[in-house]
């Protein structure tokens, strides 16, 4: 009897030696934006800031597996020949992010395609098992232009684009050879996107930019140009 007393208190409490930590990551794709002009057969740093903003913490026993998927399939990384990366070693408190940034190029194949890029993330721990309480946040999408010339725009109309001085220093000019100037951009060597003040006078600010070199993309009337451009302030 005694056995059978025993047997029913621990079905009626049964302990779990496989408790699940929960998490939630938020993730977010930097660079390229949205609606961006990439071009052919160069490589491109796509960036993702993976955000803790649950209230447990992320160890830096855990591991972030990173898919990538690119309009609707999930692409294959060669040549491990597996859909996902693991991404081990940042410990993440609430409020805390780290970056993940990974060069990609298109091959002349893209030429004229609109491409969606979808990065999707969740936690993994082998020993310590842990899961993302909302995934909804772990993925971003960007939708990019690739095009074949990497201006957007004809090599006679990017030779008629000149930016002086350079390298700059608080300020640079662009001279769009009558072409209206409607935004200009830098993107740094880590792929973040800085959007620049320009002026009527077809001046713009860089007095707050890092030294260091950046492409600009600018877009005038007559389409998108490609510029490198060095910062160097003192």
């Amino acid at each position: 009897m005694r056995l059978l007393l025993l047997f029913v208190a621990t079905s009626l409490f049964p302990i779990s030696f496989f408790a699940q930590r929960a998490v939630d990551l938020e993730l977010t794709m930097t660079s390229p934006q949205d609606g961006e002009y990439i071009p052919s057969m160069q490589f491109f740093a796509l960036t993702v800031s993976v955000k803790n903003v649950g209230a447990a913490d992320l160890l830096a026993s855990d591991s972030v597996a990173y898919y990538l998927l690119m309009n609707g399939d999930t692409l294959t990384f060669q040549p491990e020949n597996t859909n996902h990366y693991f991404y081990t070693g940042n410990a993440l408190q609430t409020g805390e992010s780290f970056t993940i940034t990974r060069q990609m190029g298109f091959d002349a194949s893209f030429d004229g395609m609109d491409v969606e890029l979808c990065i999707f993330v969740k936690p993994f721990s082998l020993n310590d098992p842990v899961a993302d309480s909302l995934l909804a946040n772990n993925t971003d999408c960007s939708t990019i232009h690739v095009m074949a010339d990497p201006a957007g725009v004809t090599e006679t109309e990017s030779a008629s684009v000149f930016v002086y001085p350079n390298p700059a220093t608080d300020q640079f000019t662009i001279d769009a050879n009558g072409a209206q100037l409607e935004s200009v951009s830098a993107i740094d060597a880590q792929g973040r996107r800085i959007k620049l003040v320009t002026n009527q006078n077809q001046h713009v600010e860089c007095s707050l930019l890092a030294n260091g070199l950046y492409q600009l993309e600018i877009t005038t009337s007559n389409g998108i140009v490609l510029k490198k451009l060095v910062i160097n302030n003192p």
